[in-house]
């Protein structure tokens, strides 16, 4: 039986749009979009094209005001609140607007063609007769730790914040255990998650970030809830795993330019790129490996995404 997936694919400013029967662009922070973010201040063009082109996240019960504070989880709560307005899926995701799940790892190994390995729904439920859905792929965050920075003290800073949460979330402890023995993490706040698994962690992901809402004074436009859900989610997906027994397909990214023009992914990760990056923005370098684990360049991201 053919199961249906909705996918939301966050934007917060104009750029090629990705929509198609699963995917569903979202404008996060519409309520308050003519407030300052960390882009500045929008534009009415810009605005204007987000109107026309993406659902806002600011209809039925919806915390859209929050987005300076939540980042894209404004769209995960509003999915997670308003499913009718999605025509009540089987499978719920986010993305981003510049980072996609590279699923090519699982066409290979089905022997599928690069045609039949894309966002459609055809796809989907052949990885979802193995999998109960897809979460990041896992990395060893100490092959990151920043230059000049001791790793055992960057590892207890991840500590620091995992057991800050598990000081609500007592069930997550397990999740904590397994990251102090491998050191691997999800970061990013993406999924594609049966609809069940997604209640299990939208219910836990907003008791978390409410919890810390309410017991912290955080700046309106600071992002941490944002920050905190990475560590959250992190935990969540393990916890799931480890507990709930869900099977998870560990998929890396694949990741757009800020200001690409031609719809390409590029594997960021390889060395003469990050050499690049780190000349042309060097603040950003850490973000980059950190987002990108993909080996694979991908020239025509909408025919990946959109092929029937």
């Amino acid at each position: 039986m053919n199961k249906k997936t909705k996918i939301l694919v966050a934007y917060h400013k104009p750029y090629s749009k990705f929509e198609s029967d699963v995917l569903i662009p979202i404008h996060v922070g519409r309520e308050i979009a003519f407030k300052e973010n960390k882009d500045g201040k929008i534009t009415k063009e810009n605005y204007d094209w987000l109107l026309k082109n993406t659902k806002g996240d600011n209809t039925g019960d919806n915390i859209s005001a929050k987005n300076r504070l939540y980042c894209e989880l404004t769209a995960t709560y509003h999915i997670y609140k308003n499913q009718e307005e999605y025509d009540n899926p089987d499978y719920i995701g986010l993305l981003h607007y510049r980072t996609f799940f590279d699923l090519f790892g699982y066409k290979k190994n089905k022997k599928m063609t690069r045609k039949n390995a894309c966002y459609n729904q055809s796809f989907l439920n052949e990885l979802f007769k193995e999998y109960d859905g897809v979460i990041p792929e896992g990395y060893n965050f100490v092959n990151y730790c920043p230059k000049n920075v001791d790793i055992t003290e960057w590892k207890m800073a991840h500590l620091t914040e995992f057991n800050k949460i598990c000081e609500y979330k007592k069930e997550l402890r397990c999740a904590v255990d397994y990251f102090n023995d491998t050191n691997i993490i999800h970061y990013k706040n993406t999924f594609i998650l049966k609809k069940e698994i997604f209640m299990e962690y939208a219910k836990l992901l907003f008791e978390i970030t409410d919890y810390f809402e309410k017991n912290n004074n955080y700046e309106p436009n600071s992002r941490k809830i944002g920050y905190i859900a990475e560590f959250a989610s992190s935990l969540i997906f393990d916890y799931l795993a480890i507990k709930k027994g869900y099977k998870f397909y560990k998929a890396p990214y694949l990741s757009i330019p800020e200001n690409n023009k031609n719809n390409k992914l590029f594997n960021m990760s390889h060395p003469t790129l990050l050499r690049i990056k780190k000349f042309l923005m060097p603040n950003k370098e850490e973000h980059y490996i950190r987002k990108i684990n993909s080996a694979l360049a991908v020239k025509d991201l909408k025919s990946y995404l959109q092929a029937k």
